[in-house]
């Protein structure tokens, strides 16, 4: 049987989740046919007659129809194929599906991230500084260590074994997980998620030479500085600034093993899957959606409302709006299609009777 993540110990009405929805934002539930009751969200294949489904793709529609549910929020383009082929189904039409399952789960089901009861409170084994200043409702969890005069914020929350440095400031309600590292006189914003092993505001990587190769450590001097609901996911470094600082916007979000190097700015609500990475000095704009391990060399720059794919590499400026990938970066179309030439180069070589290249072996 599938499992399924029970509600707050009652059935929800359909039409109390509309009603939610609607409170929301209007786009959420367009419209609502019939009332069945659920008591779990589950995806459309494993979903059972006590689950309700998101179908927000024809694949998903296609699981939805042959499940065991019966309650469904259904994107409006497949609302009619729903109706006629499940009549004995209940549903809510809704134009962002995605969005109204994100915001469901968390209101009803679980929030994000999930945490345990808090306890509000500076644990034994915490290490921290007379001079920090540390919210009454703030948790202080075991083996941190808050340096002189950092402050906590309201309902902030610190795992274990954070370490935050002299001078730094973490805002209302941010959850940072254990093992995280925090410079000095950091500026972290509120609602933010700091996932593990994170190290942020430690110094860039900047060094003088000479002439016979010997390096020169550059101090950095500069801060990093970091919004409102950011996410940072696990194992991501954001570096400092040499003399200005890191700065990552409002509403940003990182998939885990980003890279943030010194005097970067992210935009705000950009968001970049796994292995991102930016060089010293690069700057990319807001509402940019980021493949994984995409690269931007230093210096550069990226305007906003860019979309990036995966395993890209940017060594020159993007000034103009689009869609972008690969290593040389092209537009997106351009892309696809030297992609699709390459794979037919055996069978053009063989059609113009080109000798291919030997194998050195």
């Amino acid at each position: 049987m599938a499992q399924t993540t029970t509600l707050s110990a009652r059935p929800i009405q359909l039409i109390e989740l509309a009603t939610w929805l609607k409170t929301q934002a209007p786009t959420l539930a367009l419209e609502t046919q019939g009332n069945s009751t659920f008591t779990g969200i589950q995806s459309p294949s494993r979903a059972s007659i006590n689950d309700l489904a998101f179908l927000s793709t024809p694949k998903a529609l296609k699981e939805g129809l042959n499940s065991q549910a019966r309650s469904f929020v259904v994107h409006r383009k497949l609302a009619d194929r729903l109706k006629t082929e499940r009549p004995d189904a209940s549903f809510i039409v809704s134009s962002e599906p995605e969005r109204a399952m994100a915001i469901s789960i968390h209101h009803f089901i679980q929030s994000t991230p999930p945490l345990p009861p808090r306890r509000p409170g500076i644990h034994p084994t915490a290490v921290v500084d007379p001079s920090a200043e540390i919210h009454p409702t703030a948790e202080i969890g075991p083996f941190c260590v808050i340096e002189a005069h950092a402050k906590i914020g309201e309902g902030a929350t610190l795992r274990s074994h954070v370490h935050v440095e002299l001078g730094t400031s973490i805002g209302a309600h941010t959850v940072i997980f254990p093992f995280t590292f925090i410079g000095h006189h950091t500026q972290i914003g509120s609602d933010c998620e700091i996932h593990c092993t994170n190290i942020i505001g430690k110094e860039g990587f900047g060094y003088a030479h000479d002439s016979q190769f010997n390096h020169y450590r550059i101090p950095h001097q500069g801060r990093v500085i970091i919004g409102n609901k950011v996410h940072l996911g696990a194992g991501t470094t954001v570096d400092r600034g040499t003399f200005e600082d890191t700065v990552i916007n409002d509403g940003v979000i990182f998939d885990n093993q980003a890279h943030i190097g010194h005097n970067c700015t992210v935009g705000k609500n950009t968001v970049a899957a796994k292995g991102f990475g930016m060089s010293g000095s690069s700057k990319i704009g807001s509402n940019c959606l980021v493949g994984g391990g995409v690269a931007l060399s230093n210096q550069v720059e990226v305007v906003d409302g860019v979309q990036i794919g995966a395993l890209s590499a940017i060594y020159r400026s993007i000034d103009q709006v689009g869609a972008y990938a690969g290593n040389p970066l092209l537009p997106l179309k351009d892309h696809l299609r030297m992609k699709s030439a390459l794979m037919r180069l055996p069978e053009i070589f063989k059609r113009l009777k080109i000798k291919e290249p030997e194998s050195e072996a």
